[in-house]
Parts: structure tokens; sequence; C-alpha cells
């Protein structure tokens, strides 16, 4: 399913129709999962699409420049494909089931791209492995491969040194009164990954969405009113690819 927004997005508007095309099977092929995640071959990608799979690279190579996808080998990772889902238990379990049977040089991969800031993970409860980074040498003339290690310890991707606060506020759309909000979460101490959840969610509604988001509560007012257990409703024409 894909909003109608997709086609207002100041990137989409950018690109060719080959490229909109190529970005469109990207989130609608069989392969793709609600995290985003998945092998799949260029050749598959060329034959379903009808491009040369020389194409397809060139193509894929530019969303990988704009950061838009992370590839390892045959794996393609859509960067913001999970921060795009209704994020409810069984999605945000359902990402992490994805995530925790990842082959471990890919999970390695990801651990990299977590710790580089190129990949945002924080939503899910994951503990990942210590990235390898292999480097390996051109063969001949009795060459050997060059290893570098980057020894680090497992990190655990939803967690971080402070109470969660900074995760809310770089979530929470409206930017005002820091310092009282910072307040109200630390008296509060309300569940992390509910509470971006929440965020998630009603920016998709009316309220949140209409006349620049000048209806969006204040980030204190919100915590102090406990606004991450609202029942919301979400008004979108999605069309269905």
């Amino acid at each position: 399913m894909i909003r109608d927004s997709f086609w207002t997005d100041t990137y989409i508007e950018k690109l060719t129709p080959d490229e909109k095309l190529l970005f469109i099977y990207l989130l609608t092929n069989p392969l793709c999962n609600v995290a985003g995640v998945y092998e799949i071959r260029a050749k598959r990608i060329g034959f379903e699409t009808g491009y040369d799979v020389e194409v397809v690279e060139t193509i894929l190579k530019r969303f990988e420049r704009d950061k838009k996808i992370l590839r390892f080998e045959d794996w393609i990772v859509v960067v913001n494909h999970i921060k795009n889902q209704s994020l409810n238990p069984s999605i945000i379990q359902g990402c992490e089931r994805i995530f925790n049977e990842l082959p471990q040089d890919m999970s390695q991969a990801v651990t990299g791209w977590v710790q580089a800031g190129l990949l945002n993970l924080t939503l899910l409860n994951l503990t990942l492995p210590n990235p390898t980074l292999r480097k390996k040498a051109a063969r001949g003339g009795g060459g050997k491969n060059n290893v570098s290690t980057l020894d680090t310890d497992c990190i655990q991707a939803s967690s971080s040194t402070d109470d969660g606060f900074v995760e809310f506020w770089t979530n929470y759309p409206r930017k005002i009164g820091k310092g009282a909000a910072e307040k109200s979460w630390g008296k509060l101490k309300p569940p992390l990954e509910i509470v971006i959840s929440a965020i998630h969610e009603q920016k998709k509604t009316n309220q949140w969405s209409r006349e620049n988001g000048q209806f969006i509560p204040h980030p204190a007012t919100w915590l102090n009113q406990k606004r991450w257990e609202d029942e919301v409703e979400t008004f979108s024409n999605d069309l269905i690819l």
C-alpha cells in the first residue's frame, strides 16, 4: 500500500519515470516485507520490471548515494520503510523477527549501518552482533587478504545512554518547550517504544497534518496528558498497487 503523498514527496518528484517505477518496485515486489529488508538479485528486478540489469544497477546506485537504500551483496534495505509502517505491536514483532533471522554476514552489515547512523532501528528490541569488516586485497602475486576488524561490544539497538528523552525529542514533530518536556519525561518515565509508535501514528491524523502542524500539542502537554494512550483514527487516501 502506497499513500498518495508518495507522488508529492520532494525526492520522488525529482526522479525520472524509470527511477520512480523502480522505487515503487522496491516497495511493492513480492519479496518486500514489513521491515523493508530482503534478498533479491538485480537480474530478477530487471526481469520483473523489463529493464536491463545495467539500468537496474545504475538506478540502485543512485538510491544508495541518496541514502534511500542500503545494499549488501544481494540484500536490500529500504531505509525509511519501518518508519512509514503503522507501528502496532504485531508489526514491531514482525520486524524484530526478520532482523533476528538474518544471516550472520547481513546482520553484521546491519550493525555497521546502525553504528554509522545510516539506519535507525531504535523502535526495535534487537541485540546486534559485532560487525567484522573484511577488505579483500587483489589476488595474485602471493598477496593475502587484508582483514580489518571493528572491535566493539554487542549493541542494543533500542537502548541509549539516556532515559529515552533524546529519542522522543528527535521524533516529536513540534520542537518547542524542550526544558518543560524533558522535565515531564523524567517525571512520567513513559514507555519509549509505545510513545514513538504513537507519535508516528498521530503524525498521520488530520489534527497533526493540517495547517503546517500548528494544532500539534506542545510536547510537555502531550506527555502530561499521556496522549500516547489515545485511540487514533487516521484519515488518508491510500493507493493500493
